[in-house]
């Protein structure tokens, strides 16, 4: 049966418009990786200013967060929602430079939606704190 992609799933979680008009003009949706195991232009989607919804990325988060800190600011908002809209969701708001040491929590892991962009300055999940919804 069909559903809500898990990207969608994740941004309605953390109560965010993906497209906030104050933040950005667009989202994009995109793998951390190709079936080769090579990874996206993360300058050029860093370039487009939109919110970044970026799946099967936990296992990458070093190398995929540090590809993007060449980019995008330290203090850029960054999330990760795991097991989007399921009873064992877990979610994350920090910044982009402290999102791979943040996301260590224990628990944390694969599956989990990262999402990245000025629109997540918008989530209603205080930062650099999990909460396990209820």
């Amino acid at each position: 049966m069909n559903g809500i992609s898990s990207g969608l799933a994740a941004a309605a979680s953390l109560g965010m418009s993906l497209t906030h008009r104050q933040h950005c003009q667009g989202v994009t949706f995109v793998t951390a990786h190709a079936q080769d195991h090579t990874e996206p232009d993360w300058g050029t989607l860093a370039a487009t200013g939109t919110t970044l919804v970026i799946y099967m990325g936990m296992s990458r988060i070093d190398s995929l967060t540090a590809a993007l800190l060449r980019h995008l600011p330290t203090h850029t908002p960054a999330a990760i929602v795991q097991w989007a809209s399921t009873p064992q969701e877990r979610r994350l708001v920090s910044t982009l430079a402290k999102l791979a040491g943040t996301s260590r929590a224990p628990g944390f892991g694969s599956p989990g939606i990262i999402l990245v962009g000025d629109a997540v300055a918008e989530a209603e999940v205080p930062p650099i704190e999990t909460r396990i919804r209820a």
